[in-house]
């Protein structure tokens, strides 16, 4: 099978190919008169984030079958208990493992490849979703990209800033927006809905950032 696209993709040798997300239009041919394949479709958040900030067109070792197979099969199975059940209690029990098997092998197809070129744009790719939740840290952002805090630090700081004033950035940012567009909230629920673990530290990022920008 052949796929065709101006956007980001990740080719494994002739067994799994990996079409980032994007507006370029994606072709899938059939080079042989047999051909058996699986199409999974998946939500962007499904991505590990340091993939999110790959470019061009990748080539990379292929996946070995082993690891495939399992994954393979579990897809191919679930395809066909849909085909023929139709029950919808079946398939609500398939949901939860299809998810951890798309997740698996999302990391399969980029666990060995250099992202840390894009380690910052993936950071703040998690930052941008998940800076509402006063438990997201440095640390966890880190984890989440799969790096030690020291490694995402240093990438940062090629940029002359830090993952901490990324977060305090786009927590303030919310609550400049939420102020504006519900003027009627108060601090304390401004504070709880952009992601500051208190008020008083809202307060400061704020004063800092408008120290910032005089």
């Amino acid at each position: 099978m052949k796929t065709d696209t101006a956007g980001a993709v990740v080719r494994r040798g002739m067994n799994a190919v990996l079409v980032l997300p994007g507006r370029n239009p994606v072709t899938l041919s059939v080079t042989t008169s047999r051909c058996e394949f699986v199409y999974i479709s998946t939500d962007m958040d499904a991505l590990p984030p340091s993939a999110i900030t790959l470019r061009g067109d990748i080539t990379a070792a292929p996946i070995s079958w082993e690891r495939l197979a399992p994954l393979y099969a579990f897809v191919r199975a679930a395809c066909m208990t849909a085909v023929v059940t139709r029950n919808d209690q079946n398939l609500d029990v398939l949901s939860s493992p299809a998810g951890e098997i798309v997740a698996s092998l999302l990391r399969a197809m980029v666990h060995d490849l250099d992202c840390r070129g894009g380690l910052v744009g993936g950071a703040r790719e998690v930052i941008r979703r998940h800076h509402t939740d006063a438990n997201l840290t440095p640390s966890l952002v880190a984890e989440r990209l799969g790096v030690s805090e020291r490694t995402l630090q240093r990438a940062f700081a090629v940029e002359r800033t830090g993952v901490q004033e990324e977060l305090r950035r786009a927590r303030a940012g919310r609550a400049r927006r939420l102020a504006r567009v519900y003027p009627h909230l108060t601090r304390a629920q401004l504070a709880e809905l952009s992601g500051f673990s208190s008020l008083s530290a809202l307060y400061r990022s704020l004063v800092d950032d408008t120290t910032t920008t005089q």
